[in-house]
């Protein structure tokens, strides 16, 4: 059966009894049934669930302590798996590393934050996410390897990636040059066109989603279904993880993403791979007006080195009218391997021009010297 290093149900209860929010008689009574359900066959209800039913925590109580659950707990067991450890944790999940015993490749455990278990809501978009995710096969998006329940909780078995995420690259090597941004957008879009031919738009693309392994092309991760209500009406329920990359029409209530929204992301992705920025900065009531209100910045004003051609194709993936964008990840593909081209084409013509203006100067001194 899958455990934790140190039982959840257990630990639940030593936390909620020392924090004086239950009663130890209560605790040992929700033990009791989780045995009775195991033993009639049963996965057992979260303790959390039971104590609330019973009227003997609120919601609130039962996130307060699976949080300190969650400090206390940073070793994971899970059959079929070895060496696992904490890896990082953002707002909604936890993710472990460990390496798969049949096959000894090193894995990546992703897990919905123990604060968050008892919230249905959250559950059902993990699990939308493992869906999603299942669809996908594509050389550049992060594979999922394996999906399951851990005592009631949710986890993600996925290709472990060597290598940083686009953002912690930035930050280190600094802006990509016009180059290597295109060859990094040709794969983005690459494995995003994957998951649109498979109905699937990602929502969220910013560069914590994208991974750069040492070896092969980038890869997209965290296909987590976006809220539609952190996105909401106004600039007060925009989510702070993602506002600097989202498309305008997205900060509008009850909009979804779509493949323009997805080519916009793409657009301000590009801007930043160039410039090392995103293209709006300020607060994030700032940013997200000019998301909805100002053009889109040209990456020549910081970068002046940059082509025109990729200047023009970054501000058209970040046009505000969604139809103005390029039509698919597929056409985004298409322009920026014509971009590259054209840039080869230049530089072999820079390069053979110097080469005779230096062959001419070379022949005029030579008369002259004759």
């Amino acid at each position: 059966m899958n455990t934790w290093k140190y039982s959840i149900s257990p630990l639940f209860g030593e936390i909620a009894m020392n924090l004086g929010l239950c009663k130890p008689s209560h605790i040992v009574d929700a033990l009791c049934l989780q045995e009775e359900q195991r033993g009639s066959g049963q996965n057992p209800e979260r303790i959390g669930q039971i104590l609330i039913q019973g009227n003997h925590l609120t919601p609130e109580e039962v996130r307060q302590i699976m949080e300190e659950v969650e400090n206390r707990t940073r070793t994971l067991e899970l059959p079929g798996y070895d060496s696992l450890e904490f890896v990082s944790r953002d707002s909604t999940t936890q993710l472990f590393r460990g390496v798969e015993l049949g096959t000894r490749r090193t894995v990546a455990i992703k897990i919905l934050r123990f604060g968050l278990a008892e919230a249905e809501e959250q559950q059902q978009r993990f699990l939308e996410e493992s869906r999603r995710h299942s669809l996908l096969d594509h050389a550049n998006v992060v594979r999922l390897r394996h999906s399951g329940d851990l005592e009631g909780i949710p986890f993600l078995v996925l290709d472990y990636v060597l290598g940083p995420d686009l953002r912690l690259h930035i930050e280190e090597h600094g802006p990509m040059t016009e180059a290597e941004a295109l060859d990094c957008v040709i794969q983005v879009a690459s494995g995003i066109q994957h998951a649109h031919e498979n109905g699937i738009f990602h929502g969220a693309l910013r560069p914590e989603a994208i991974l750069l392994p040492r070896q092969g092309g980038a890869k997209v991760t965290d296909f987590a279904i976006p809220d539609a209500r952190d996105l909401g009406e106004g600039v007060t329920r925009t989510r702070l993880t993602t506002p600097f990359y989202i498309a305008p029409e997205q900060f509008r209530s009850g909009s979804l993403p779509t493949i323009r929204s997805d080519i916009y992301s793409l657009g301000t992705l590009f801007f930043y791979m160039l410039t090392g920025r995103p293209p709006f900065r300020g607060s994030q009531a700032e940013v997200v007006r000019q998301h909805l209100k100002k053009p889109a910045p040209d990456p020549r004003v910081l970068v002046p080195g940059t082509s025109r051609a990729s200047a023009v194709f970054c501000q058209q993936m970040m046009e505000k009218v969604p139809e103005r964008r390029p039509e698919s990840a597929a056409r985004v593909v298409a322009a920026a391997r014509r971009i590259q081209d054209g840039n080869a084409t230049r530089t072999t013509a820079d390069h053979t021009s110097a080469r005779g203006g230096a062959a001419g100067r070379l022949m005029s001194r030579r008369r002259s010297g004759d």
